[in-house]
C-alpha cells in the first residue's frame, strides 16, 4: 500500500511542476566586440543574451543544448525596438527556450519561443 500511496504522489508532482523561469541581465555590447558562439565554453541548458550592433540595433541570444552527443549553440537576432535590460527563459522541453526581453524603466516586454535541432534554428515571436 504504502509503494502504491508513493508512486501516485511522485506522479502527482512529476505532472504538476512547472519548468523553472531564469532571470538574467543584458549586457550591452554596441561599443564593443559581442561575445561569439562557443559550446566548448559552455554546457547543456546554458543560454546567453545581449545587446549589439549587426545589420543595426539587435538582441542576440545563443541556446547551448546536446544534439545527438554533441553540445551545439543556436543563434537567433532580433531588431530592438525599445531598451530591454532584463530576460526571462525557461526551457520548456529539450529543445525550446521561451524568452521575454523586460524593459524595467517602461514595464514593456517582448516573448520568443526559440528552438534548436540539428542544423536548424527556429525563432517565433509570441
Amino acid at each position: 500500500m504504502k509503494y502504491i500511496l508513493s508512486m501516485v504522489m511522485f506522479i502527482f508532482i512529476a505532472c504538476t511542476s512547472k519548468p523553472t523561469e531564469n532571470s538574467v541581465s543584458i549586457p550591452d555590447y554596441r561599443n564593443s566586440k559581442a561575445p561569439e558562439m562557443k559550446p566548448e565554453s559552455h554546457k547543456d541548458k546554458d543560454v546567453e543574451i545581449f545587446r549589439m550592433v549587426f545589420l543595426g540595433d539587435m538582441y542576440s541570444a545563443i541556446i547551448y543544448r546536446k544534439d545527438q552527443g554533441k553540445l551545439r549553440g543556436y543563434q537567433v537576432y532580433v531588431e530592438a525596438d525599445k531598451n530591454y535590460d532584463k530576460a526571462f527563459y525557461t526551457w520548456t522541453n529539450d529543445s525550446t527556450v521561451l524568452l521575454k526581453l523586460f524593459s524595467s524603466s517602461s514595464d514593456s516586454s517582448r516573448s520568443f519561443s526559440i528552438g534548436g535541432y540539428g542544423t536548424t534554428t527556429s525563432l517565433r515571436e509570441d
